[in-house]
């Protein structure tokens, strides 16, 4: 099976820090039809949350850090990279992406110039209380992680022509004014 990867994962460098023994050579770069990126899942970075918190250079919090997410949008498209799980990566995916839950969409990608996925494909959607507007209007995105998310888009676009191109026509850019300088501290 697998997973289509959207956001930080796309990033070589992310996707095996999280998955050391994946192989990018059996990736397979992908539209996800139905689909927008954005930055809508609105993490609450108040101490409530085990994992982690973000800081800033003065050590201060914002009340809110913002990571990608798909929202449905009928005639619309997205791109990523499914990348091949199998039960066990998938669980242990599933312990990390904890404000996610994960959806079938095998019938909704079709490849970008490759071959096609040989299994299900899943993708990991922001839960409900992740995605509440008022916090996502007032929140804002890591610097480090948005040029996570443009890296992988660069490298996939090596591999897929016209793939940067694409993110960027399907995804919903952060304002600058909203990308600041965060440093992430793990509990």
């Amino acid at each position: 099976m697998y997973v289509f990867a959207y956001g930080s994962l796309l990033d070589p460098a992310s996707l095996t820090r999280t998955l050391p023994d994946v192989d990018l050579g059996a990736c397979v770069p992908a539209r996800l039809r139905g689909f927008t990126r954005g930055f809508t899942v609105a993490f609450r970075n108040d101490g409530t949350h085990p994992d982690k918190h973000y800081v800033d250079a003065d050590g201060h919090r914002p009340p809110v850090v913002l990571f990608c997410d798909l929202t449905r949008a009928a005639g619309r498209g997205v791109n990523g990279v499914c990348v091949p799980v199998d039960a066990r990566t998938l669980e242990l995916l599933r312990a990390r992406e904890r404000r996610y839950e994960t959806a079938e969409i095998t019938a909704q990608t079709v490849p970008l110039g490759r071959r096609p996925p040989a299994g299900a494909v899943h993708v990991f959607l922001g839960r409900t209380p992740h995605r509440a507007a008022a916090d996502v209007a007032t929140g804002v995105v890591s610097a480090e992680y948005l040029d996570s998310v443009y890296a992988g888009a660069t490298h996939w676009d090596a591999v897929a022509p016209g793939f940067l191109a694409e993110f960027t026509a399907s995804t919903a850019i952060p304002d600058p004014a909203r990308v600041r300088t965060l440093t992430r501290i793990d509990h």
